[in-house]
């Protein structure tokens, strides 16, 4: 045993001159940047606009209707529940429904496994824009956005 601890302290200090030249292989010149969040509210463009809360209170201010599904965290009482999230969740993805939002609450009962779940019905389903806040998980419907060409005029009634 000790002749194995003797061999990696031979190759330690063997290979010891060459760790300046394997550090310069990895240094880059440019910095990560990160923003991160203050702890009061955010009152930038981004924050109200992209931020859980900002978003919500635009959905009040917009009037629009929230649908409330609440998990139990008993798996076999929550496989309904999830049918429920996708049909309604469909329905708001293919009937181009942007004035509903549903909301999925997650107990102190819920698994990781739940998340992971809801999260798959949502790649599943190619779902834009869905996001998690506050033990809340909402799914939006992405606003529709028309393209128009330069010779042709829209008419809006």
């Amino acid at each position: 045993m000790a002749f194995l601890y003797g061999v990696q302290i031979f190759l330690l200090l063997a290979f010891m001159h060459q760790t300046d030249r394997v550090l310069q292989k990895y240094k880059f010149p440019v910095v990560l940047r990160m923003a991160l969040p203050e702890d009061g509210p955010d009152t930038s463009y981004f924050g109200r606009r992209f931020s859980g809360e900002g978003f919500l209170n635009e959905a009040k201010r917009q009037r629009k209707k929230i649908t409330t599904i609440y998990l139990t965290g008993i798996p076999a009482e929550d496989i309904k529940r999830f049918d429920l999230v996708k049909y309604e969740s469909r329905k708001i993805e293919y009937t181009h429904d942007t004035m509903n939002i549903i909301k999925v609450h997650f107990n102190e009962n819920c698994t990781y496994g739940q998340f992971v779940n809801l999260v798959n019905i949502m790649v599943e389903d190619k779902h834009k824009r869905y996001m998690y806040y506050k033990d809340d998980f909402y799914i939006i419907k992405n606003p529709i956005i028309e393209t128009v060409s330069n010779n042709v005029k829209m008419l809006y009634l």
